[in-house]
């Protein structure tokens, strides 16, 4: 429970209610199963409890930020699951990067990154 610090007490800092309902999603040697929505929904309401609600129901911008930042996570995920799926097509593709550089499959070359590749393999094999 949160207690205020009185005179006697003022140097112990006591956490905050925020801090309280919170506790689990922060601590990393925490052992109860809780989730956020677990922590904040119980059967009974505290105080704390009702601040949070009436917090993470009237502020959307806090509400914006973290979905933005769940949505860059997923692109993320998006992207690296592209990355591994182009990449086994490349590696099991029969074309090796120095011959058929032009026609290797599962890679887009840009013109310059062709042209400086045709090159250097002129200047190799000459």
């Amino acid at each position: 429970m949160y207690k205020r610090p009185s005179p006697m007490t003022d140097c112990i800092r006591y956490p905050s209610p925020h801090e309280l309902a919170w506790a689990n999603t922060y601590s990393l040697t925490n052992s109860s199963r809780h989730t956020r929505s677990q922590s904040i929904l119980t059967p009974y309401v505290t105080a704390a409890h009702k601040r949070l609600r009436r917090r993470l129901a009237n502020s959307l911008r806090w509400k914006q930020r973290r979905r933005r930042f769940q949505t860059v996570i997923s692109y993320l995920d998006i992207e690296a699951s592209q990355f591994d799926s182009e990449l086994e097509t490349y590696l099991t593709s029969s074309a090796s990067p120095l011959r058929d550089i032009h026609e290797t499959l599962g890679w887009e070359l840009s013109h310059i990154t062709k042209r400086i590749a045709s090159m250097s393999l002129s200047d190799a094999s000459t």
